[in-house]
């Protein structure tokens, strides 16, 4: 399995290949060695790309990977930012409390630094 692998031009063209020939989310998926949500996300990716990138109309989009219009839409609308997990305000804290204790090793070993100089 290809999970959490980066793709790559080959395998995005190689997709847009497969959906071209209308291929399904299972059978992509078993060829590019990803999961079918690794797919729809990239393909879902794809679609905002070519909108905002080349400017493709809507339409142009629904045909090229054979969606309707208004699944486009839904697409486009949603920010991928809304697909990731939320983070809790307690990991948050956890982030900035490390920081904060990196930031006083730091000030320590400069401060006695400049004490030895």
């Amino acid at each position: 399995m290809n999970i959490g692998k980066v793709w790559t031009k080959e395998e995005d063209e190689r997709l847009m290949d497969e959906i071209r020939e209308k291929h399904d989310v299972q059978h992509i998926a078993r060829e590019h060695g990803r999961t079918p949500k690794a797919i729809e996300m990239r393909v879902e990716g794809l679609i905002r790309r070519f909108h905002k990138d080349r400017r493709y109309p809507v339409s142009s989009l629904a045909d090229l990977f054979h969606r309707s219009e208004q699944e486009i839409r839904q697409i486009l609308e949603q920010s991928p930012q809304q697909q990731q997990r939320p983070v809790s305000l307690e990991s948050i804290q956890r982030r900035l409390d490390d920081m904060e204790d990196l930031l006083r090793r730091i000030n320590k070993k400069l401060s006695r630094e400049k004490k030895a100089a």
